[in-house]
C-alpha cells in the first residue's frame, strides 16, 4: 500500500513540475498563460503534495514541492487591488462589466439585475447577437448607448464580438481608441467621457481582447493594453471595465493603467456556474482620483462569465 502511495506521489510530483514549467512559461501565452490564472490553486496543490510527500517519504521530499507553493503563496499575498472603503464620501456611481457570450437571455437578465442593483454603467461584452434596438429595449433604463463592432479572423474561424456602453446618463464618444494596427486580430473598445457630479467628469473605457491563444494574440493583446494605458495616461478619473481575457497574475496585466476595484483573490468570474474557485478574467480598474465603496461579483446570468460590479466616489 506505501509502495502505490509513493507511486502515485511520484506521479504528482512530475504533473506539478509540468504545471510550474507553465507558469515559468506563462509570457508564452495559451495554454501556458492558464497557468497564471490559477495560481492560488497551484499553491495550494503544492502544500497537498508536500503534506502528502512528507507523510510518505520525509521531509526531503515534502520540500520539493512546498518551495514553488511557498513562493507562489507570495506572488498571492502581495497581490495589488484598490481596496474597498465603506466610509468613503462623496457622490457614488455604481458601475458593472457583463461578458453575455453572445446569448440575449444572458443579456436580458443582465438588464434586470442591473436595474436591481442600481447600476448606473453597465459594460456588456460579447453583445453582437443583439442590434442597437434590441440593446436599447432590453436596456430602457439605461437609454445613452455607445457599441463598437469587429470580426476576427482568427486561424481556422471568423469571430464576431462586440462591446457596448449603456448608462443613465449621457455619454460623449471620445474615439474608440486601441486601434489595432494588425487586422488579424482587432478588437473592440470605447471611450467616452460623463458626468455624475456637478463639475466633474469621468472617462469611461471598455475593452474586449483577444484570448491570448496564439503567439499573435498574446502580441495584440500586448499591444490593445498599451494603448489603453497611453489613452488614459494623466486622466486620474477613470474607469476601464470588461473582460480582459488576463488574471491579475497574467504576464500582461502590468501593462494595464490603474488599480483593481475590489480583491480578486478569493472570487471567481469564470466559468460562470462557479461562485468560487473558479479564474477571475473580468475586472474594473480605477484611476488614482477614485475610491471603491463596494466591490462584488454577480450572480450566474446565463453566461459563462459572472458580472463585475462596483460603487466608486471621486476622491
Amino acid at each position: 500500500m506505501r509502495r502505490a502511495g509513493r507511486l502515485v506521489l511520484a506521479a504528482a510530483l512530475m504533473v506539478y513540475a509540468g504545471l510550474l514549467a507553465l507558469w515559468v512559461a506563462a509570457p508564452l501565452g495559451f495554454p501556458a498563460e492558464a497557468a497564471r490564472h490559477v495560481t492560488p490553486h497551484l499553491a495550494v496543490l503544492g502544500v497537498l503534495i508536500a503534506a502528502a510527500g512528507f507523510a510518505l517519504s520525509g521531509w526531503r521530499t515534502a520540500l520539493a514541492p512546498a518551495l514553488p507553493a511557498l513562493l507562489l503563496s507570495w506572488s498571492w499575498l502581495v497581490t495589488g487591488f484598490a481596496p474597498e472603503r465603506p466610509d468613503a464620501p462623496g457622490a457614488p456611481i455604481r458601475v458593472a462589466a457583463f461578458n453575455a457570450h453572445g446569448s440575449p437571455d444572458a443579456l436580458a437578465q443582465a438588464a434586470d439585475w442591473a436595474v436591481r442593483e442600481g447600476v448606473d454603467v453597465i459594460a456588456l461584452s460579447e453583445a453582437h447577437t443583439v442590434d442597437a434596438d434590441t440593446l436599447r429595449e432590453l436596456y430602457p433604463d439605461h437609454p445613452h448607448l455607445l457599441y463598437d463592432t469587429e470580426t476576427v479572423t482568427f486561424p481556422g474561424r471568423r469571430y464576431t464580438t462586440r462591446v457596448a456602453l449603456l448608462s443613465r446618463r449621457p455619454l460623449d464618444a471620445i474615439g474608440d481608441g486601441a486601434e489595432e494596427t494588425n487586422p488579424d486580430y482587432e478588437r473592440p473598445a470605447l471611450f467616452a467621457r460623463a458626468s455624475f457630479a456637478e463639475g466633474e467628469t469621468l472617462v469611461i473605457a471598455v475593452a474586449h481582447p483577444f484570448p491570448p491563444r496564439t503567439a499573435g494574440a498574446v502580441r495584440r493583446r500586448s499591444a490593445m493594453f498599451e494603448d489603453l494605458a497611453g489613452t488614459l495616461e494623466g486622466e486620474a478619473g477613470f474607469i476601464l471595465l470588461g473582460d480582459l481575457n488576463a488574471s491579475v497574475w497574467s504576464p500582461g496585466f502590468g501593462r494595464l493603467p490603474g488599480r483593481r476595484a475590489g480583491d480578486p483573490r478569493f472570487i471567481s468570474t469564470f466559468p460562470g456556474w462557479m461562485a468560487r474557485g473558479g479564474i477571475v478574467l473580468d475586472h474594473i480598474l480605477i484611476g488614482d482620483a477614485l475610491d471603491v465603496r463596494h466591490a462584488a461579483v454577480g450572480p450566474d446570468l446565463g453566461s459563462d462569465h459572472r458580472p463585475v460590479l462596483a460603487e466608486l466616489v471621486r476622491r
